[in-house]
Formats: C-alpha cells, structure tokens, sequence
C-alpha cells in the first residue's frame, strides 16, 4: 500500500500518515532524550522528505561479508530463525526491488 500511494504521489494516504507518525515517535521517545538537537533535525527531515523517500525497498544481504560478530538476535523470538546487522555498509547487500 505504502508503494502504491508513493506512486500515486499521495501524501495523505493513511499509510503514509501511519509511517510518519510512528518514525516520528520514535524519535521522540529514543532519541530525543539523549540528543535533543539530533532528534529535531529527524523531525525536519521526517516531515519534508519527499514522498519517494518513502518508497520501500528490498535488499539482498552477502551474508559472506559481514563478519558473524556482527549478526544480532536480540528481540527474535526464540523458535524465530531471525538476526539483524547494524550499520549495514555497502557491499554487503544488492538493491534488488527499488
């Protein structure tokens, strides 16, 4: 859905209201407490990014290049085969669906 109002150019589509208000409650409860400033930049940049900021994408990761020390499973249910990385860097993953 959030595709489809993107390419629609749909800046009210509840979607896209949705996603704005929860980044921007993240911000505030995460960031805003240590890093004022930061947090109100994010702010800025949250409400005036274009709508193809929004745009989702769908990446393949080369799991061959990020070092095992860098995969994390906290949060994953434990019967969930399920890890993150952070701080992804380039070459490690392809833009596959853009």
């Amino acid at each position: 859905m959030i595709d489809k109002a993107v390419k629609m150019d749909d800046g009210n589509h509840p979607r896209l209201k949705d996603l704005k208000a929860n980044l921007l409650l993240v911000v505030n409860r995460l960031i805003r407490p240590k890093d004022h400033d930061l947090a109100r930049l994010l702010r800025r940049d949250i409400l005036r990014a274009p709508l193809t900021m929004y745009r989702p994408q769908l990446w393949r990761l080369d799991l061959s290049r990020v070092h095992i020390g860098r995969w994390r499973t906290n949060g994953a249910k434990p019967t969930w085969d399920e890890q993150y990385v952070e701080d992804l860097q380039a070459g490690e993953f392809d833009v596959i669906v853009e």
